[in-house]
């Protein structure tokens, strides 16, 4: 998938900058992986996969040697092994350390519910959305219209606004379908809503 710059990067950049532990959701294919992989910065940190079936069975296995490490780490798809909550909790009780953790996972009840029990206080969490028009259009360093209209009330788009098309709205922002990768996005849409958890 091709990488493009994400508005919430510098949202995940800020909470790294003052949790311990900072949880990057969001549905299913709305490029939370890509961004964790690619990003210049989040790309540095020591990435770990629970998709990989020696990672999860290591996680299960034995969950506080799992997330032992000096080093930043980043576990994505952490709702497969629920256990490694409370791993990371005593990790974070001992060594209290500013953007150790970043856990990554589809936005599912699971890990949403566990967090919020296993590490309340030392989380927080960060929505990872499917595509906006202006991370499509490589734009994402500039003002966005709605930052800009809260701030001054305008009664129109700006002329640097870029105009909504019915193809933008038709294609959304799911980067397989607005990057032009699915062959047929109306079959692509039809088999992800039989997944939507």
């Amino acid at each position: 998938m091709t990488h493009k710059m994400r508005e919430v990067t510098p949202w995940l950049s800020e909470a790294l900058g003052k949790f311990p532990v900072v949880v990057a959701t969001g549905i299913r294919q709305s490029g939370k992986t890509t961004l964790l992989r690619q990003d210049a910065e989040l790309s540095k940190r020591r990435y770990l996969t629970l998709d990989d079936i020696g990672q999860l069975e290591a996680a299960r296995a034995d969950p506080a040697g799992f997330v032992e490490s000096d080093d930043p780490l980043t576990i994505d798809e952490a709702q497969r092994c629920p256990e490694l909550l409370l791993a990371i909790k005593a990790c974070v009780d001992r060594k209290r350390k500013r953007g150790h953790f970043l856990l990554s996972g589809s936005a599912q009840l699971d890990l949403a519910k566990g967090v919020s029990d296993s590490l309340a206080g030392r989380a927080l969490h960060v929505s990872v959305h499917p595509f906006t028009i202006r991370e499509r259009s490589g734009i994402v360093h500039s003002e966005s219209f709605l930052e800009a209209f809260w701030k001054s009330q305008p009664n129109a788009p700006s002329e640097d606004t870029l105009p909504l098309s019915s193809e933008d709205i038709l294609s959304g922002g799911m980067p397989s379908v607005c990057l032009g990768e699915a062959p047929d996005r109306w079959l692509w849409w039809k088999a992800f809503e039989m997944h939507i958890p």
